[in-house]
């Protein structure tokens, strides 16, 4: 009998093994680094609001939240695991690196469609090195969530259409809902991409208008329903008036100081620090309409490159447009950009390969790695400061307090495992411009009377406090021993000053 006859493996792309070697070496840095970085700020607010809400405390209620509720629901196993604030941090890190390594995943899938394996590669290599991604989704916020079910929108958006579109559609305003429930940063990048879906869907398939609509429609359906059954739970939970109070009519009322000067310094940072990619990313979009002059795009890379470009162009128009325009922001719009600047080093690795051969393709692709990455890289590992100190101020707090006591700080927030002792637990200066003041005087005042507020943090921002309340803070707490700028505590610890 005739042995059949083998099929010759195929051998790997060295273009492609150079970038998955790029790939590991970043995210094992990434690995490494984040779990000794600093704490920011709003780590601590959505670890201790998780807390609050596992002790009994009530979201909207008992404390100030001026975020969607599903990143404080989302942390809850973590938050209940442990009695330790170490173990809470690192487990929820642990958590923040698998959700980033699903956007990563998604990305790849959507530049392998664009580009083919290379492409699939160099997606999440582009993004682990850009320094807004690197900083903000190795931290504890519901942005990180968010943008993953973003991405997820945006792949089943760019896939091709089969035969249940209605079941698509509904899935992809789910996934917008879902994300919008996390960080409601997205709106902007979101009503792009799904009026860019809708019209490039219409030009591909040459149907009539009628369909944009049918398309709108389900996407809006699928969203309706995700908001829905969030808005009965948060009934169910007697939450939903607090939340409309808090987390809507709150934070459209909240600003930060100087919003245009925090604009200008931000894009500044990442357009000196990301030069390269930005440029690769503009450079994408001229290519797609150079493509698509010629008809060398098929349907379904034409609408996926409109939907990428006109997301990020509305992602980009909604930074001049919010109020808050903070690094996290920039992550609605990054993933479809360096998407973009990985097509555009995939095409011209391509050429390159096709008149050079593979040395002149390597070559190529080892200095767009080394110009994409090095000046991010670098200056991440500056940024590499530890968090020992912030646990010891933490561990110092517990040691001085019993759980049934109360803290009182205005944005530090290191003092997890202990409960507020004022409703607004995070009262930075944001925060204290919606406040009545007199109103606000009054319930601090009354809040410093209460024999269980022990401990008091010191920050910059309780400089901006009443100074009758500043005057009773300096009087009723005195500065502990090991850190006597920071910690304070009751004088008289039986009682009222």
């Amino acid at each position: 009998m005739q042995e059949k006859a083998l099929r010759p493996r195929p051998r790997p792309d060295a273009l492609v093994l150079l970038v998955v070697c790029a790939l590991v070496s970043l995210l094992g840095l990434r690995i490494v680094l984040g779990q000794d970085r600093f704490l920011d700020s709003d780590e601590l607010e959505h670890l201790n609001a998780a807390y609050f809400i596992s002790q009994g405390e009530t979201l909207y209620g008992s404390f100030f939240e001026n975020h969607p509720p599903l990143f404080a629901w989302a942390l809850q196993p973590i938050v209940r695991s442990s009695d330790f604030p170490d173990a809470m941090i690192s487990r929820a890190r642990v958590a923040i690196l698998l959700v980033q390594l699903g956007i990563l995943i998604v990305a790849a899938t959507i530049a392998r469609r664009l580009a083919g394996g290379l492409g699939a590669c160099l997606a999440p290599t582009l993004l682990l090195a850009q320094s807004f991604f690197y900083q903000k989704t190795l931290e504890i916020r519901p942005d990180v969530p968010g943008v993953l079910f973003f991405v997820l929108a945006l792949e089943r958006m760019g896939a091709p259409i089969g035969e249940r579109r209605a079941r698509r559609y509904v899935l992809i305003g789910a996934y917008l809902s879902i994300g919008g429930l996390f960080t409601p940063k997205l709106i902007y990048a979101a009503v792009g991409a799904v009026i860019a879906l809708s019209i490039a869907r219409n030009w591909a398939l040459q149907t009539r208008w009628r369909s944009v609509l049918q398309t709108l429609l389900w996407i809006v359906l699928g969203g309706a329903m995700v908001a829905a059954a969030v808005s009965a739970e948060l009934v169910r939970q007697g939450l939903f008036t607090g939340f409309i109070e808090d987390a809507v009519v709150q934070s459209l009322r909240m600003t930060i100081d100087n919003a245009a000067w925090f604009r200008r310094g931000f894009i500044a940072a990442t357009a000196g620090t990301d030069a390269a990619t930005w440029c690769l990313s503009i450079v994408g979009v001229g290519l797609a309409l150079h493509l698509c002059r010629r008809d060398r795009l098929t349907s379904t890379q034409r609408c996926e490159i409109t939907i990428l470009i006109v997301s990020a162009a509305s992602g980009m128009l909604g930074l001049f447009m919010i109020e808050a325009p903070l690094p996290q922001y920039f992550l609605c719009f990054i993933p479809q950009c360096l998407i973009l600047a990985s097509w555009t080093i995939s095409s011209a690795v391509a050429e390159i390969r096709a008149r050079f051969g593979t040395l002149g393709a390597s070559a190529a692709l080892v200095s767009a790695l080394a110009i994409c990455t090095y000046l991010p890289v670098r200056d991440q590992l500056k940024r590499a400061n530890p968090y020992h100190r912030q646990l010891d101020i933490i561990h110092t707090v517990r040691a001085v307090t019993r759980p049934e006591q109360r803290v009182f700080a205005c944005w530090s927030g290191l003092y997890l495992t202990r409960l507020p002792a004022y409703r607004y637990f995070f009262l930075n200066s944001d925060v204290q411009r919606l406040l009545e003041p007199e109103k606000m005087e009054r319930e601090l005042h009354a809040m410093l009377s209460r024999v269980e507020v022990t401990t008091y943090l010191h920050d910059r921002n309780c400089n901006e406090l009443p100074q009758s309340v500043r005057q009773r803070l300096r009087r009723t707490f005195a500065p502990h021993p090991d850190y006597p700028h920071l910690v304070f505590v009751r004088r008289s610890p039986g009682g009222v000053d």
